[in-house]
């Protein structure tokens, strides 16, 4: 007998549902009317499979998890269940191609979908692209105002394409939602350094020392920044 899998960590690429706890997607309204015709019977069969790779993943029986979410989006391409699970398992396995793939038919399929915009710009950041994560960031960006982690994210690629004085505004608006993250001030601290903001830049990086814990990445990066300000 198959050992069940251990809960995976969430993905760094900012995936929200790990791959061994697959939420199934909400069964559909018994007050409908009930057809049987073909969409209603495709829809019912993409709906069975991704139920079986769900039940197989959480088994720990994870290639057929696999098989089951691939036949669902053969089934359904719109499943978006199914696509983010299979997204999840690719990237836990460092098969980014292929997740990229999934991400961007998906989002062809539905370009409001916020979470598969995100991954997918990480995906091009990480890869150091930043002006296709860009490009991908600004097309959700109008149903994105109020996210901490899309206004971080932004901030970031922003920082990396040299455009400090936007990159300056995403990451305050990152940190109006989220003033106690050290990253965001961080960020912030460095793209007002960048445009001569000096004092302003002081307090950002001031901010860090009180958040953070001493000898982190990030303490030691504000301190450092602080003595060549001052």
């Amino acid at each position: 007998m198959e050992k069940p899998a251990k809960p995976a960590a969430p993905s760094k690429l900012g995936l929200d549902v790990p791959p061994a706890r697959i939420l199934e997607s909400p069964a559909q309204s018994a007050t409908r009317v009930q057809k049987v015709d073909r969409t209603r019977s495709a829809g019912d069969r993409a709906e069975a499979e991704f139920r079986r790779g769900a039940t197989m993943l959480n088994q720990g029986r994870v290639s057929e998890a696999e098989d089951s979410f691939a036949a669902t989006l053969a089934i359904s391409p719109s499943h978006e269940a199914a696509r983010q699970a299979l997204v999840a398992l690719h990237l836990e396995h460092r098969r980014i191609d292929d997740a990229r793939k999934l991400l961007q038919d998906g989002l062809a399929l539905n370009p409001a979908n916020l979470q598969f915009a995100m991954v997918l710009a990480r995906i091009h950041a990480e890869r150091r692209d930043f002006a296709a994560a860009l490009e991908i960031l600004s097309g959700v960006r109008a149903r994105a105002q109020a996210s901490v982690e899309f206004q971080a994210l932004l901030g970031t690629v922003l920082q990396r394409l040299g455009r400090h004085a936007e990159a300056a505004e995403a990451f305050r608006a990152a940190a109006r939602g989220a003033p106690d993250s050290g990253q965001v001030w961080a960020g912030l601290g460095l793209s007002l350094e960048a445009q001569g903001q000096r004092a302003e830049a002081i307090e950002a990086f001031k901010r860090v020392l009180a958040l953070v814990p001493a000898g982190s990445d990030l303490n030691n990066l504000a301190e450092q920044r602080l003595r060549a300000l001052r």
